[in-house]
């Protein structure tokens, strides 16, 4: 039986949150003992040149050359690397590794209106209350047990 491409894409997905699920908990501890921003600039940095010896391997660094790719490439490393990691790595030194956790599935919330605004994505209503279900849930976390906010 042969998976259809779209199956395929969501078990590399499923098989990268399950690998990201460490994320909150590695970086929780990496906070204790390193600087959060430190520890953000040399995780990017071992990063980089992996991912430079996956394009030599696939002969895709051509690409990289191309100004409209350098363009998006900085646009997606600066909205997608450098500032959520900025944030990521400072707020869960000062929360718990399991609040950063929920806190991150909270982007669902976020994607939802953006993806309708571009029209790249139907908006069910089943994604509508799946998606609200997950904003209560993290505004849970941000609620001690006395309903005061828990900065």
């Amino acid at each position: 039986m042969k998976l259809k491409q779209e199956r395929i894409g969501e078990l590399f997905i499923m098989s990268e949150m399950l690998l990201f699920s460490i994320f909150p908990i590695l970086i929780n501890y990496g906070t204790k003992t390193v600087p959060p921003l430190f520890l953000a600039g040399i995780t990017t940095l071992i990063a980089s040149p992996l991912i430079l010896i996956q394009l030599i391997l696939t002969g895709k660094l051509k690409e990289l050359l191309n100004p409209k790719t350098l363009f998006y490439s900085s646009v997606i490393a600066l909205f997608i690397v450098i500032l959520p990691s900025i944030f990521i790595f400072k707020g869960t030194q000062l929360t718990s590794s399991i609040n950063t956790a929920i806190l991150l599935q909270m982007e669902i919330v976020f994607a939802l209106p953006i993806c309708a605004l571009m029209g790249s994505e139907k908006i069910t209503k089943a994604r509508i209350l799946t998606s609200f279900l997950v904003l209560l849930g993290g505004t849970l976390v941000l609620y001690k047990s006395d309903l005061k906010i828990n900065l």
